[in-house]
């Protein structure tokens, strides 16, 4: 989701390791679910992304065999939240206006 952020900027990243933080064991489990359904997304009559696919993350929860389910859910979701407003914030203008 960084290099595509970043390729809408026009920009590639240099070193992605400089760009994320570290990985914290505690969240390895919601960080891997979200990297394999973050394109599972549920979208309004305009085409906006609305959330991710709650169905999708807990089907990979179940073939991944994540052990606390409801806390990496709730991670998941968390992430999804926050990169959806990252893109969000991407297609407004810093004015709050859309972009053409």
């Amino acid at each position: 989701m960084c290099r595509e952020l970043l390729a809408l900027r026009g920009k590639e990243p240099e070193n992605c390791r400089e760009c994320l933080p570290p990985l914290i064991e505690e969240n390895r489990d919601a960080v891997m679910i979200y990297l394999r359904t973050r394109r599972q997304l549920i979208f309004a009559g305009m085409g906006e992304a609305v959330d991710i696919n709650h169905l999708a993350v807990h089907e990979a929860m179940r073939l991944y065999r994540v052990r606390d389910k409801q806390e990496c859910f709730e991670k998941v979701l968390a992430v999804n939240d926050h990169m959806m407003e990252l893109a969000d914030q991407e297609r407004k203008g810093k004015d709050g206006l859309e972009l053409e």
